[in-house]
């Protein structure tokens, strides 16, 4: 807050033009299995529970300890650091739909559809992890690009990529 009480902010561009993180997923088995990116949670757990029964010996999705999964959160709280509510701004972690979000994420740790090491992996290991062809789905930064794609094509020739659109709630908002 400004001392005349109001609040500002700086609005900026992502570099990408579009959004600086999400989920990278292997396009080649999503299509393999005729699996749709998913638009909504449901359809995220959808997929991850056929892409489990059709890859048994892969990670579902992985992330680390330091990412939030904002194509997953926008679902529940949005994606946005603080936000109205009940006229007060709240930190995203304070807001009631952050426990819905993670509720989603511990049923998809429950049932072995999220990495079960996601919380000691560092970046470098939860990448390690998808560019090995270890892992169909993981967090990805737009400033992790250079050797990403590099990494995956070596350990995985005509491996695909796509990425997760941020999840729309029951009411179709992102």
């Amino acid at each position: 807050r400004g001392e005349d009480g109001k609040i500002y902010g700086i609005p900026q561009l992502s570099p990408t033009g579009g959004p600086v993180s999400s989920i990278a997923v292997r396009k080649d088995l999503l299509n393999a299995q005729g699996i749709a990116l998913p638009t909504t949670p449901d359809e995220l757990y959808a997929a991850l529970v056929k892409l489990k029964a059709a890859y048994p010996d892969m990670i579902p999705l992985t992330t680390s300890d330091q990412c939030d999964l904002p194509s997953i959160l926008s679902a529940f709280s949005g994606y946005q650091s603080w936000l109205e509510q009940d006229g007060k701004y709240l930190p995203i972690q304070l807001r009631d739909s952050y426990r819905d979000y993670i509720a989603f994420v511990r049923k998809l740790y429950e049932e072995g559809l999220l990495d079960a090491e996601f919380p000691a992996n560092d970046s470098a290991t939860r990448l390690s992890k998808f560019t090995s062809g270890k892992a169909v789905m993981t967090f990805f930064g737009s400033w992790e690009g250079p050797g990403f794609y590099s990494a995956l094509e070596t350990a995985v020739p005509g491996a695909q990529v796509a990425y997760l659109p941020f999840l729309k709630d029951a009411k179709g908002v992102a």
